[in-house]
């Protein structure tokens, strides 16, 4: 009588776990591969943001500084005229000035000038905001609408050159006395962002009617 022996002798227990071994290992490594890619994708995105609104605030401020005008304003909260332009080194308004080129696409009767000012407010920190004031000569009460330009800025250096080249930490310069000290203005600013996301970015803009 002939025996047949069957083939099929299947897997051993040792075989399968050696086989949901192998495969555990792959899907943690599958894992990690897909996280790191998913994790790389989104710091790309959110270097991507800060370097579009890096790029739209120094825009802002290119734009601005190249469209400054002569015109001194009053405030009739105080007495006396302020400057064409304002410049501190310190303090939490910064930069102010009157610029050209207020759109006007509904040729509402108004003025092209406004005035701007530049600052960062000590309850804030790190945050750069620019000012746009509803009218040059200010009455009482009369409050600017804020935009946010900057949230991660350490530093705001800012540094004035008059017509000899010489260069100022503030504007209009102390040793200027009289009624031209209104309108006096520098020939270039140099502007000079220390940011923590990005490090230092610096602009230097030649200043119409300096």
């Amino acid at each position: 009588m002939r025996v047949f022996k069957s083939t099929n002798t299947g897997f051993t227990l040792l075989e399968l776990l050696i086989a949901i071994a192998v495969f555990a290992v792959l899907a943690v490594m599958s894992y990690g591969t897909l996280s790191s890619v998913l994790s790389v994708q989104t710091q790309t995105r959110e270097a991507a943001k800060k370097l579009a609104r890096v790029q739209q605030a120094v825009l802002h401020i290119e734009r601005d500084l190249l469209q400054i005008v002569v015109r001194p304003i009053r405030d009739y909260s105080y007495v006396g005229p302020i400057p064409a332009l304002v410049g501190a080194e310190y303090g939490i308004e910064r930069l102010e000035f009157t610029r050209t080129g207020h759109a006007n696409p509904n040729t509402v009767s108004r003025s092209y000038l406004q005035r701007i000012t530049y600052a960062m407010p000590d309850d804030e920190e790190h945050k750069l905001y620019r000012y746009i004031w509803p009218s040059l000569d200010r009455g009482q009460g009369q409050e600017p609408r804020r935009q946010l330009l900057l949230d991660d800025v350490e530093e705001l250096v800012l540094r004035f050159y008059d017509e000899q080249g010489e260069e100022h930490d503030s504007w209009p310069p102390p040793q200027l006395s009289g009624a031209g000290r209104f309108t006096v203005m520098p020939q270039a600013i140099k502007v000079v962002l220390k940011l923590k996301s990005m490090g230092e970015i610096w602009r230097l803009l030649a200043v119409t009617g300096g």
